[in-house]
């Protein structure tokens, strides 16, 4: 089983589903920690029945279509994940992406809201780089910050958009 694999398959389900599947990690930790106190039993692979964890039979059929979820046995199945390690790393990274996106979204949509009037400018004589440089930075998409030092123009200090 591969890491892509597993990313794959979260990136094509719902958050329900990523639940129950966290949900099947979380039983099999607790079966392992039960298991491991046994010394005859220490290293043996948690698994569990669908009776066992509230698991939907087509999110079962799919887990093991795609080689995450290993199923033994005759008409009583067992099953246990094939890589727990990989399985909760994967959706550890699945998180951390989705709250990156949502930040993005978020910024995206405070970058569309700001208005920026075509005649911001038109008012300021000459200055005509200095006014080329704040257009150039109203219209970035990543937040610039900009420090203007001194009393008037003729300490005026800005940043060449070229030295970035």
């Amino acid at each position: 089983m591969k890491m892509e694999d597993i990313k794959k398959f979260l990136s094509e389900e719902t958050d329900e589903e990523i639940e129950y599947l966290k949900k099947i990690i979380k039983h099999e930790e607790k079966e392992q920690k039960w298991l491991d106190k046994d010394p005859d039993l220490k290293g043996s692979k948690p698994w569990w029945r669908i009776m066992d964890i509230p698991v939907s039979w087509p999110l079962v059929k799919k887990l093991r279509f795609r080689n995450i979820l290993v199923g033994e046995g005759g008409r009583k199945k067992i099953y246990y994940l094939a890589s727990r390690d990989k399985v909760k790393k994967a959706i550890n990274e699945y998180k951390t992406q989705e709250k990156q996106k949502a930040r993005e979204r978020v910024r995206q949509q405070k970058v569309k809201k700001i208005r920026k009037p075509k005649d911001l400018f038109d008012v300021i004589e000459s200055y005509d780089d200095i006014k080329e440089f704040f257009i150039k930075v109203l219209n970035t998409e990543e937040p610039v910050h900009v420090l203007l030092v001194g009393p008037g123009h003729q300490n005026l200090t800005y940043l060449n958009m070229e030295t970035w």
